[in-house]
């Protein structure tokens, strides 16, 4: 889209840093990324992405309880 890293964040609400850090998986160093959904809507609608393509992918074994969870 050609928007530089302090564009996408000035648009998000969010600072320049914190975007880098989003874009390396991580908050602070060895501690990943854990965004807050508004931030993440956000970022959704600067990159004309849909959202469920920024949200991380549920491992099996989490989808596997949740369901068994929805079902008792």
């Amino acid at each position: 889209m050609g928007l530089t890293q302090e564009r996408v964040a000035l648009s998000a609400g969010i600072s320049t840093f914190t975007y880098q850090k989003m874009e390396n998986g991580e908050s602070n160093p060895g501690t990943p990324s854990n965004p807050r959904l508004q931030t993440l809507i956000c970022l959704s609608v600067v990159l004309e992405e849909d959202l469920c393509r920024l949200l991380p992918r549920v491992s099996a074994n989490l989808e596997k309880a949740v369901l068994q969870r929805s079902l008792l």
